[in-house]
């Protein structure tokens, strides 16, 4: 402890970063970086620079996060720590108080009052207020990833995979794959954590489905996937797994990021209690499902999701004879009830339906047969469903989908009309300006829950609004 000059410098300092955390606002940033370099000489960034990390392609970067569970949670921290500019976060699931201990962005304080809360936007108010970059931007869906669409990754120079659900792991590798973005895919048990880098570079390299032929679209949150896992006798993962396993896939990001992919086409296996880890090359099948096909050329469609199909052959019929769209997912038209086989009405994308349909009252007697399944997957000009909403078929704001000429069999591919923020909800900081008395530094983590959604809410502003209902 000294009394001198160096005394004072390290007091200053210190109040200058309690404001800043107590801030985050990018004009008190430049203000603290300013007086940083003027007195020390060196920037923020000087360890990240030294250990090869160019700040310019962090500030300028978009990553996009399937999977808001204590993966994502411990990835998006050390990612907010390195200036990443841009984060998208999609999960459907809830905070439960068990997932405090391993989840650094979800708050004790924010489930006290027994309020709803969804895991994709607690990460993503959380990681607005850690972010250093000096303009971050954080949007959220509450949705499954399939529900949103290639849009929402279109822009992303990252995607990672850290979702508890094979069946959105196997659409996000032919997503990627499609539009050619790179995929990190992380998972964890007990002590053991992998983590697989797909860069999607080329048409030989291999793509997550690939070591995974099997897998099938369902769907099961990351809540009930613990209960599972814990009801099975084994052990659930802990945070210092999740740590780790956030750790390397934030390291592999930041290297995608520079255009660098030690780990790609690899699959690194590690338990953290006995530092044993095995790295496995991975290899290409070539009767993978996905089919590695890549997108070449994306039309922009002058329609909205909200029009009815045959808007869509309208602006199309000009250049296509007898166009035909091809819908993302199957569309189910009708199911049989899994009690008696009755025909049940359904009218959802096959994603949404996640268990088979019961009845309300089965009648006394099952019928000699069940009902078919019926479902569509291609769509003629003809057809009833032409009349059906976009939205309703699974196509959303910004929806990339391929139409085909019923004549000569050409495929094109299409966007519809929609941006970014007609598919996430968008959080940004507010601009302030510092005055003299500055603000109570107080953490909200002190304050009731209502107290700390107002303390969040004072130092972002967001745009929410009703997402799209899929």
């Amino acid at each position: 402890m000294g009394t001198g000059k160096g005394a004072e410098t390290t007091a200053v300092d210190d109040e200058r970063w309690g404001i800043l955390r107590a801030n985050r606002s990018p004009a008190l940033w430049r203000q603290v970086e300013d007086g940083m370099q003027s007195m020390n000489g060196s920037d923020m960034w000087s360890r990240e620079k030294l250990a090869g990390y160019d700040p310019e392609k962090l500030r300028n970067a978009i990553l996009a996060l399937d999977g808001a569970g204590a993966a994502c949670n411990n990835i998006a921290f050390n990612l907010c720590l390195s200036g990443v500019r841009e984060l998208r976060v999609v999960d459907f699931d809830t905070v439960e108080v068990s997932n405090l201990t391993r989840s650094y962005f979800f708050k004790k304080e924010r489930l006290a009052e027994g309020k709803k809360r969804y895991k994709a936007r607690e990460v993503a108010i959380g990681a607005l207020t850690l972010s250093y970059a000096e303009d971050p931007i954080v949007r959220y869906a509450v949705a499954r990833v399939e529900a949103l669409g290639l849009g929402a990754l279109l822009g992303a120079k990252v995607v990672v995979s850290a979702v508890d659900s094979f069946g959105s792991r196997a659409w996000l590798a032919k997503a990627t794959r499609l539009l050619r973005i790179p995929m990190i895919e992380v998972g964890f048990t007990a002590s053991q954590a992998h983590l697989s880098v797909y860069p999607n570079k080329a048409e030989d390299e291999p793509c997550w489905r690939c070591a995974h032929p099997n897998a099938e679209p369902e769907g099961i949150s990351c809540t009930a996937y613990a209960r599972a896992v814990v009801e099975q006798g084994m052990s659930p993962a802990t945070q210092t797994v999740a740590a780790t396993v956030g750790a390397l896939a934030a390291e592999a990001c930041i290297q995608a990021l520079h255009g660098e992919f030690p780990l790609g086409g690899k699959l690194l296996v590690l338990d953290i209690r006995t530092g044993k880890s095995t790295t496995i090359n991975l290899t290409a099948d070539p009767e993978c499902a996905n089919g590695h096909r890549s997108l070449a050329r994306i039309d922009d469609l002058d329609v909205s999701a909200d029009e009815p199909l045959r808007r869509v052959f309208e602006v199309t019929g000009a250049e296509m004879s007898s166009p035909i769209a091809h819908l993302p997912f199957p569309f189910v038209i009708e199911a049989p009830c899994v009690n008696c086989g009755a025909r049940i009405p359904i009218m959802q994308p096959a994603y949404a339906v996640r268990e088979a349909p019961c009845c309300k009252q089965c009648p006394g007697s099952p019928p000699k047969a069940p009902a078919p399944l019926n479902s569509v997957s291609l769509v003629a000009a003809d057809s009833r469903l032409a009349t059906t909403r976009l939205k309703k078929l699974g196509l959303g704001p910004s929806a990339i989908f391929d139409v085909e000429d019923g004549v000569s069999g050409e495929i094109r591919t299409f966007r519809l009309a929609g941006t970014t923020d007609d598919i996430y909800t968008t959080l940004r900081r507010k601009e302030r300006r510092v005055s003299d008395a500055a603000p109570d530094a107080s953490s909200p983590a002190d304050a009731s829950a209502a107290e700390a959604d107002a303390a969040l809410d004072a130092v972002i502003e967001a745009d929410e609004h009703d997402l799209p209902c899929f």
